[in-house]
């Protein structure tokens, strides 16, 4: 039986999806998106948006 809340189980689908969309199938440490839970899923998403960030661009730059 899942015991994962259902909102939950809908966050984790929605962010599985996004990432399978952008071709990501598997963390930076090599493990399968499919087996990661919301946090894990979320630190996967953190870490692509901020490689694909173009630096070199003016509205990008921090200081």
């Amino acid at each position: 039986m899942n015991t994962e809340p259902y909102e939950m189980s809908l966050r984790r689908q929605f962010m599985t999806e996004r990432l399978i969309e952008r071709g990501i199938t598997h963390s930076i440490e090599g493990k399968d998106i499919h087996t990661l839970d919301y946090e894990g899923l979320k630190q996967v998403w953190v870490r692509i948006q901020a490689i694909e960030i173009n630096i070199a661009s003016d509205q990008n730059r921090w200081f």
